[in-house]
């Protein structure tokens, strides 16, 4: 296991080596485990949280000169197969980067040559830009969080993912009327479902999609746990203005010296499906499952959605739920008495 490890630190350092900035090569850290589970009792564990111990759990700060910005943890399983955790610091980029930044490395450690091409978000011009406005909704300034990078809440917040099949999101995209996408589909079961725990007779709701991030908005004045499923998913589908450049102005005029969340500002719906998540490959295999999770979600929580294989090898769909701990049982509940999932 010495031997792989420094053959895999090799690896990476050649990866990391691309970087322009040298002080940002050298704070990473590497991370070695050995667990006596197998890979299949992980992914059939139905516990909350139940990837913490396969990533290294740490934020920025309180020490930023010496705070790494990626931690890399490889964990063995007693069966032979081995757990890749990314700990990635958001100020280097989103899912896509750090996804790249994986695939790219195993390329690199595959075939000892830089990658042709890299994944590019596509460019997405049907949205409106909004103009600048001192108060857009996807935007919460919180308490001050100085050097430690993780705003603090008063509840417990915990993450719980699942698999949907791609039958499984077939068969919910045939209960709504029009066209409706995978993404607007899941997620209108789930604002639903979360309003019916909730009691909320109305709600703001907004979502993030993709590299280039679109941040927009869906407020209702009528009580989203009584709307129909289909009203709902064609509110996000229509939700056609970027709030991306006000966010932008209002936290450029504080001088960095405020802090501000998106993610769980309001319910959060994040659209991960052209993530390439499954484009990382060891020794001629792919990964059998990927998650992915958010530090420092707000109290109204966030649900991301993501790409995942299922027993056809296409099609299905993951959701990470980060939620308060309380809601994320009763959730469970609902989508499996009520749909047949989680």
């Amino acid at each position: 296991m010495a031997d792989e490890g420094a053959h895999v630190l090799d690896a990476w350092r050649a990866l990391r080596g691309g970087w322009q900035d040298q002080a940002t090569r050298d704070r990473q850290a590497v991370h070695q485990v050995q667990r006596q589970r197998r890979v299949e009792e992980g992914k059939e564990m139905e516990e909350v949280d139940r990837a913490k111990h396969l990533v290294y759990d740490r934020v920025l700060g309180p020490d930023l000169a010496f705070s790494p910005l990626v931690y890399l943890q490889f964990t063995r399983f007693k069966c032979g197969g081995l757990a890749i955790g990314l700990s990635w610091a958001h100020v280097l980029g989103d899912a896509v980067s750090a996804s790249n930044s994986l695939n790219l490395w195993t390329h690199i450690l595959n075939t000892n040559q830089p990658p042709t091409k890299i994944q590019h978000q596509k460019e997405t011009d049907n949205k409106i830009t909004l103009p600048i406005t001192e108060n857009p909704r996807s935007l919460k300034k919180v308490e001050p969080v100085g050097d430690f990078w993780l705003p603090s809440t008063s509840l417990k917040m915990a993450t719980f993912s699942f698999k949907i099949s791609k039958s499984k999101v077939g068969h919910l995209q045939s209960k709504m009327s029009g066209h409706v996408q995978a993404f607007e589909a899941i997620s209108a079961v789930v604002w639903q479902s979360l309003a019916i725990l909730r009691n909320d007779t109305s709600e703001e709701r907004k979502y993030v999609l993709g590299n280039k991030q679109i941040i927009s908005t869906v407020s209702i004045d009528s009580s989203v746990a009584k709307l129909e499923l289909s009203e709902l998913a064609m509110l996000m589908r229509n939700s056609d203005k970027d709030e991306k450049k006000s966010i932008a102005e209002i936290v450029d005029k504080g001088d960095g010296k405020e802090d501000f969340i998106i993610y769980g500002a309001n319910l959060t719906f994040a659209d991960m499906q052209g993530v390439d998540l499954y484009g990382l490959e060891l020794k001629g295999q792919k990964p059998a499952y990927v998650d992915y999770s958010i530090h420092g979600v707000g109290e109204e929580g966030a649900i991301l959605v993501l790409p995942a294989p299922d027993e056809s090898g296409t099609g299905g769909r993951a959701l990470t739920v980060i939620l308060p701990e309380d809601e994320i049982l009763k959730l469970k509940e609902v989508l499996a008495s009520e749909w047949s999932i989680a």
